[in-house]
């Protein structure tokens, strides 16, 4: 009994993991391609200054309600949900060529990564004693990092070209 539970906590782990990564895959994306996405919808690239920061406003005032929420619906439901709508805006994105509506699906994306990360929080600290749960989250939070590091290569590859949505759908 006590090998399927580790082989859970540790398959939600690396789950988790996958999902912070990804949240700091986005972060990144927008900064890189600045002067494609620029060309593509037509704007100047101070004028791009307001997509990325769609992303992180939106992020930073979705998290205290997202803490309530984890309260009182399982997290798993919030960052399934969370997940799928990333994935949905991401793509639209990516095939969007009208500067409003990537800016409004930008502002989505940051609503749905900032919903990931508090639940995952909440669910490590119901499965791990406070002696563990440090290192756990500091595990979590470094493949994060990572994960922004490994976005560094699909970004880059996409850069300079008219093929930059592609970003966006591997996202």
């Amino acid at each position: 009994m006590k090998t399927k539970l580790f082989l859970y906590y540790l398959f939600m782990i690396l789950v988790s993991c996958l999902v912070y990564g990804i949240g700091y895959y986005h972060r990144n994306c927008t900064g890189v391609l600045l002067t494609e996405m620029a060309s593509s919808l037509h704007v100047t690239e101070s004028k791009l200054g307001i997509l990325s920061t769609m992303f992180f406003w939106s992020y930073a005032i979705v998290q205290p309600f997202i803490g309530s929420l984890s309260d009182i619906f399982e997290s798993s439901y919030i960052v399934s949900i969370a997940l799928v709508s990333s994935s949905i805006f991401t793509f639209l994105c990516g095939i969007s060529r009208s500067y409003y509506l990537t800016c409004l699906s930008r502002f989505f994306v940051g609503i749905s990564c900032g919903s990931m990360y508090v639940p995952i929080c909440r669910s490590m600290a119901q499965w791990f004693s406070p002696t563990v749960f440090p290192y756990v989250q500091s595990f979590i939070v470094a493949f994060g990092g990572l994960g922004g590091v490994l976005a560094q290569g699909p970004i880059g590859s996409a850069k300079g070209s008219t093929n930059w949505p592609i970003v966006f759908y591997i996202g």
